[in-house]
């Protein structure tokens, strides 16, 4: 009962966790990356947290019936979400008619496009962090097309 009680609190803790889609074994895979070695997949990101949250409870389960030292989650805090960047003016030219296009701000369509490449070489899978937000429809839709897109994209590649 001891354990259990421990255990709810553990899970209640703000753990840091990667999503990320594994180009190798077609998969989308979770990480927790202050507990050494949790790592679940699925097919679908939803599938992937989900097996990522009772991996994750799993782990913490094991470590303290074992008596071993369970790490607190990290902060990460080096990151303000504030970016500067210089682009040429064709370019910026280029993003701000696309975002008119897409009906949404220039920062919204490069936060997307952005996105979209970074999960594209396989870093880290960001959608997950802008979905989460409350009150950002239009971004959750372009975030849906994008993961459409994707998903015709490793079907046709097949």
């Amino acid at each position: 009962m001891r354990v259990q009680k421990k255990l709810r609190t553990y899970l209640e803790r703000p753990y840091r966790m990667n999503l990320a889609f594994d180009r190798e074994s077609d998969a989308w895979v979770v990480r927790y990356p202050d507990l050494p070695g949790c790592l679940a997949h699925g097919n679908s990101p939803d599938r992937a947290i989900a097996e990522g949250e009772e991996a994750k409870s799993l782990w913490i389960a094991s470590a303290l019936e074992s008596g071993f030292a369970i790490p607190e989650p990290s902060r990460e805090t080096t990151h303000s979400g504030k970016l500067v960047l210089r682009l040429p003016k064709t370019l910026h030219e280029a993003a701000a008619e696309g975002a008119q296009e897409e009906g949404v701000s220039l920062n919204n369509y490069l936060v997307h496009l952005i996105s979209e490449g970074v999960q594209r070489t396989g870093l880290k899978n960001l959608y997950a962090h802008f979905e989460a937000r409350p009150g950002n429809k239009r971004s959750r839709e372009l975030i849906e097309r994008g993961r459409r897109q994707s998903a015709a994209g490793r079907s046709g590649a097949r």
